[in-house]
């Protein structure tokens, strides 16, 4: 009985720290993650980046990094609303890109633009490939990025703000 206790407690003991240093590589992650979106996202960055269609290669490197955070397990909204912080992002704005980038993101997921090819492809600013759906093998494309607006992705053929 006393050894049943004994391999009780090391297996909880370490399946406690296994928990901790999983914990503590997702932390390192998200920061890791927020220190190379913040600058991509930052408002200023974007109003100042000359019209909507320079922000094309902003969003697609974007939607590539939020893929991979999604992909790790990391909140997207809490990586968001860090990255809010990081660039003093004033409240409205930072809830209306959050809204904007998590609708992409699930877009994204719904079109398969989250294959690796694809991630490679956005995260160097090239537009994807659809996997799934009626456009499939098309390449998807962004498309007048403005304030306001429901969403800043398309297809050839088709607005992607319905998701």
């Amino acid at each position: 009985m006393r050894r049943l206790l004994t391999l009780t407690a090391v297996g909880a003991l370490a399946f406690g720290g296994w928990k901790l240093r999983q914990a503590r590589t997702v932390t390192e992650f998200e920061v890791r993650t927020v220190a190379h979106l913040a600058p991509i996202i930052d408002y200023r960055e974007v109003y100042e980046s000359g019209g909507p269609r320079e922000a094309n290669d902003l969003l697609l490197r974007t939607m590539a990094t939020l893929i991979r955070a999604d992909d790790e397990g990391l909140s997207v909204e809490r990586v968001l609303a860090r990255c809010a912080e990081v660039n003093e992002t004033p409240g409205n704005y930072a809830e209306l890109l959050t809204e904007a980038l998590t609708r992409n993101l699930k877009i994204c997921r719904g079109l398969g633009l989250d294959t690796y090819e694809n991630v490679m492809r956005m995260s160097e600013g090239r537009s994807p490939v659809v996997t799934r759906g009626p456009y499939e093998g098309e390449k998807a494309e962004v498309d007048h990025i403005e304030a306001g607006s429901r969403s800043g992705l398309r297809t050839p053929r088709n607005d992607w703000t319905e998701g």
